[in-house]
């Protein structure tokens, strides 16, 4: 039996693009021979549709695309997910089309209602099997969730099961591959049944699915891995004997790999061509600009770099030498003169006061509002430049270097930053050396570096990766070793920091909890964890 895995990146809400990706795939899988065409889950959607679905004419017409790629290939088997009404309930199904018309459907039994997830907001749960024979064998499909509980797995293998097929979107996280394929060893090693897992490509506002489709068999392992993070699909002979070497990762290439096509899809899906950052001569700002220019066209791209009397040559040097490098556009744009006009505007009002955040902020905003201006004028949109770990504790500027439209560092914690750059310039020099190898600093005042207000981010990434990752107390890190008022601090700066990260930039969730997606705090919380 030959399988065609389509490994498509779809468009949330663009039923149009995704039937014709789909059709386009079944002309592939026809051309290949294959027997039956695999999508992903809610593939005529995209997923998350989230609140298109409460939108009964979106639901019809998803009906309507089902039905037209059944009447345009009726000999090949088509395995679609879409969502399917049935006496006022609301099903995550897959429907199998064959012969002009729907042949089957399963519906979805576990529904996953955590991190990014919540599906029982608008689907009802299914609560039986869905079996066809075909050319001697018993198939029996699952999607997604089913495959992380036992149960629906079980009841296929004790009705007989000879295949499985599961279609999914299950959204990117380090480390996560492995666990899928750890998973359904465990559910059906030793069963001479043969599993196809097919997972969905491409960013969605704040995740993005990397595929990296794979076939299982219950006896001789994985014989069958897509790469992840690429547009592929390819057709299967189940019945193939040949030798399958397993896939080995590199943990910075796939999450740079996801960065990459994660603010690509962000900027095509939502048609921006053009985008604008503030190149600061830091290792954040360079990042990003490499991601962006592998992203999109190079000539699309601006660099501006808005010095102030507190901006290091080192800085000017490093940040001029990685645009030209790089090929994008890059302009210098003074602030002084803008931070004297707003100081003079409030130097009434703060007369006898010191200088302190607010003098620094303005420097942050008066930048923010810079970039927003050259945006607006020639239809582009600001690439925020953020980490985790700043937005973990506040350590940014809300209508300042927080401005933009997407936020492509969002769940990428600083220790990570530094090692993405070192990776990037494993190869070939592209980054600057003393980007990565100077103490970070916001260059806000004289001699600032980021450890005058935090601890060493080494320090400070891991208990941000306890406290929220793990989510382990205060008294559990401080007894791991970590200094209790740096822990105390830590904890209530991430705590007090929730309103300004609301109002940030979306990006794409990396690690096992992002803010934006996994995370769900009030603003206003008067709550205070025990440090002992």
């Amino acid at each position: 039996m030959k399988v065609h895995l389509a490994q498509l990146n779809t468009i949330v809400g663009d039923l149009t693009f995704n039937k014709n990706l789909i059709l386009k795939e079944a002309e592939i899988a026809v051309a290949n021979g294959a027997n039956l065409l695999l999508t992903p889950e809610l593939s005529i959607t995209g997923y998350p549709p989230e609140d298109l679905l409460l939108d009964q004419e979106f639901i019809k017409e998803c009906d309507r695309s089902v039905m037209e790629i059944a009447e345009k290939f009726p000999g090949i088997m088509v395995a679609i997910g879409h969502p399917m009404l049935v006496e006022n309930k609301l099903y995550n199904a897959v429907s199998i089309l064959f012969n002009s018309k729907i042949l089957s459907t399963y519906r979805k039994k576990i529904l996953p209602n955590y991190g990014v997830f919540d599906e029982k907001r608008y689907f009802s749960e299914g609560n039986k099997n869905t079996i066809i024979d075909y050319q001697g064998k018993k198939i029996g499909f699952l999607i997604c969730e089913d495959i992380w509980v036992k149960e629906p797995t079980a009841s296929l293998i004790k009705e007989g099961v000879e295949i499985i097929l599961c279609i999914n979107a299950s959204p990117f996280e380090l480390k996560k591959q492995q666990k899928r394929i750890d998973q359904v060893k465990k559910i059906i090693s030793g069963n001479n049944l043969t599993l196809v897992y097919l997972n969905a490509l491409g960013g969605q506002d704040n995740v993005v699915f990397d595929g990296g489709s794979f076939v299982y068999d219950g006896i001789k392992g994985l014989t069958t891995e897509l790469p992840q993070f690429e547009s592929i699909s390819e057709t299967i002979d189940l019945n193939s004997k040949k030798a399958f070497v397993c896939s080995t990762y590199n943990d910075m290439e796939i999450i740079l790999k996801g960065l990459v096509l994660a603010l690509h899809d962000y900027l095509e899906k939502n048609n921006m061509q053009r985008v604008f950052l503030g190149l600061s001569g830091g290792i954040d700002s360079a990042l990003v600009l490499y991601i962006a220019t592998k992203a999109i066209a190079k000539n699309n791209i601006h660099a501006i770099m808005m010095p102030s009397k507190y901006t290091s040559d080192i800085s000017l040097e490093d940040a001029k030498k990685l645009a030209e490098d790089l090929e994008v556009d890059y302009k210098i744009y003074p602030i002084d003169s803008l931070i004297d006009n707003v100081n003079q505007v409030f130097s009434e009002e703060f007369k006898g006061l010191p200088s302190d955040i607010t003098e620094e902020n303005f420097q942050a905003r008066i930048r923010g509002l810079m970039l927003m201006g050259l945006a607006n004028k020639h239809n582009g949109m600001v690439l925020a430049t953020s980490n985790k770990s700043e937005l973990a504790v506040g350590y940014s500027t809300i209508y300042g270097d927080m401005v933009g439209g997407f936020c492509v560092l969002k769940d990428v914690p600083k220790t990570m930053v530094y090692k993405l750059a070192q990776h990037i310039n494993s190869t070939k020099k592209i980054i600057p050396g003393r980007i990565i190898t100077r103490e970070p600093s916001a260059e806000l005042k004289e001699n600032q570096t980021d450890q005058d207000n935090l601890p060493s981010y080494e320090v400070l990434d891991e208990i941000i990766r306890l406290y929220i990752e793990e989510t382990k107390s205060s008294a559990f890190i401080i007894n791991t070793g970590f200094d209790s008022q740096i822990v105390e601090k830590v904890v209530k700066l991430i705590n007090g920091s929730e309103f300004k990260r609301r109002q940030s930039a979306p990006g794409p969730k990396i690690t096992s909890k992002a803010f934006s997606v996994d995370r769900r705090f009030p603003i206003t919380n008067k709550y205070k964890t025990k440090l002992q």
